[in-house]
C-alpha cells in the first residue's frame, strides 16, 4: 500500500483518519483484482452466494454481473433489507424506477470514462489509478431505501473491501467447480464465513428460513390524542379506496455534499371512479412514518374513516397499527392499477 501514500492528499483532507485511507486503498486493490479476474465469464447473476461480514456477522448476498455482456460488475445486497429486495426482485415482472429505490445494496460497475462523476475520477487519480478502453473505470455506489444512490461512506468502504476479498475467492473456486454455487433457490446458499476462533475464513452451506418477523414489529408514529380524535369520527367512507406511499422520483438535497433523499408521495384514490381523493408530499425519509402520517392526514381531510382500503403487502404492514385501532379493513393486492396510472401521469408531467 505504500505506493499510494504520495497520492492520498488529493482524495482526503489532512484530518482524514489514516485507517480510512488504508481501507480505500485496500478496496481499490480488490476492485482491480476482481476486474482482472472477469468472473462473469463463468458465473451468472442468479448464482447468489453469501459472505458474512466478519465484524457485524450480517449476511451479504452477492451477485456477479456481466454474463449477459451488457453491464459488468458486482451487486451485494446487505442484510434482511437486501434479502427482502432480492426476493421481491425475483417476483417482479415489470419493475419500475421506484421499485429499485427500495434496495439496500452496494454496486460496483465498470463504466466508460465519461460516465464517471468528478468525485469518482478524482478519487481514482488520487490513488494512482488510470484505465484505458471501454467499461474499464470502476464506479461504486451505495443504495439505501429512500435515498439517492451515493458514494460509499467509511463503514461501507470497510464492508465492501471485506466482502470483495471473499467474492474473489469464491469466484476462483467456482471456476474450478462449476457446480459450486448453483442457481439460487432462495433457501440454500454457498457461504464464506469468518471463524472467530481460528481467525480463518471457511466455506460451507447456509440454509435460510423465511424471516417471518422482518418488518412485522412496526412502530406506531401517531400519538394517542390523534388516534382518539379519529375514533370520534362517526362518518364512514363507503367507497373502496386505493392507498399508497411511494418515493417521489425527484431527489431532494438540503445541503451541498449531503446525500439527497426522496420525498414520499401519498396517494388515496377512489377505486371505482378513478378520482384522486388525497395526495400529499411528505419530507420523511422513513417510509413507515410517512405512510402512517399520510393515512392519518387523509382521514382528517376527508373527515371520515374508510371501510375498505386496497394496499400492497408492504404498505399494509406499514399502516396496520392504525388500521387495527380504527377498524379499517385492509385488502392486500398485488398491484394498484388506478394509483399506478396516476403515478405515470405525474411522471410524464415532470419530464
Amino acid at each position: 500500500m505504500e505506493e499510494y501514500n504520495d497520492c492520498l492528499k488529493e482524495a482526503f483532507t489532512e484530518d482524514e483518519p489514516e485507517n480510512s485511507k488504508v481501507e480505500m486503498a485496500e478496496l481499490l486493490y480488490y476492485v482491480d483484482e476482481y476486474k482482472n479476474l472477469q468472473p462473469w465469464n463463468w458465473m451468472d447473476d442468479d448464482e447468489i452466494f453469501i459472505v458474512q461480514d466478519s465484524e457485524t456477522e450480517e449476511f451479504i448476498y452477492c451477485s456477479i454481473l456481466g454474463n449477459a455482456g451488457v453491464e459488468f460488475g458486482l451487486a451485494v445486497f446487505i442484510g434482511d433489507e437486501g434479502l427482502t429486495f432480492l426476493e421481491m426482485l425475483n417476483k417482479a415482472e415489470n419493475a419500475n424506477p421506484r421499485f429499485y429505490m427500495k434496495q439496500r445494496s452496494i454496486h460496483l460497475s465498470f463504466s466508460h470514462r465519461d460516465e464517471l462523476e468528478t468525485e469518482d475520477y478524482k478519487l481514482l487519480k488520487a490513488f494512482g489509478r488510470s484505465y484505458f478502453g471501454k467499461k474499464e473505470w470502476p464506479q461504486m455506489r451505495s443504495f439505501n431505501p429512500g435515498y439517492y444512490p451515493w458514494f460509499l461512506d467509511e463503514e461501507e468502504v470497510r464492508l465492501f473491501a471485506t466482502v470483495l476479498a471473499q467474492v474473489i475467492k469464491v469466484c476462483e473456486m467456482a471456476k474450478k467447480d462449476p457446480y459450486l454455487i448453483g442457481v439460487n433457490d432462495g433457501t440454500h446458499y454457498f457461504a464464506r464465513v469468518f471463524n472467530k476462533k481460528t481467525k480463518k475464513w471457511e466455506s460451507g452451506e447456509i440454509t435460510l428460513f423465511p424471516n417471518e418477523n422482518y418488518q412485522k414489529n412496526i412502530p406506531l408514529y401517531s400519538n394517542d390524542i390523534e388516534l382518539m380524535q379519529l375514533k370520534k369520527i362517526q362518518k364512514r367512507l363507503n367507497i373502496p379506496v386505493e392507498f399508497d406511499c411511494q418515493n417521489f422520483l425527484t431527489p431532494v438535497q438540503d445541503f451541498p455534499d449531503e446525500r439527497p433523499y426522496y420525498s414520499k408521495m401519498i396517494l388515496a384514490v377512489d377505486k371505482k371512479r378513478g378520482i384522486v381523493l388525497f395526495n400529499e408530499f411528505l419530507e420523511f425519509q422513513n417510509e413507515v412514518e410517512a405512510a402512517q402520517k399520510g393515512v392519518v392526514q387523509f382521514m382528517k381531510q376527508m373527515e371520515c374513516i374508510p371501510r375498505e382500503v386496497f394496499v400492497t403487502e408492504e404498505t399494509a404492514q406499514w399502516i396496520m397499527p392504525i388500521a387495527k385501532k380504527l377498524n379499517i379493513k385492509l385488502i392486500v393486492v398485488h398491484s394498484l392499477p388506478i394509483t399506478e396510472e396516476v403515478y405515470k401521469e405525474m411522471d410524464e408531467m415532470l419530464k
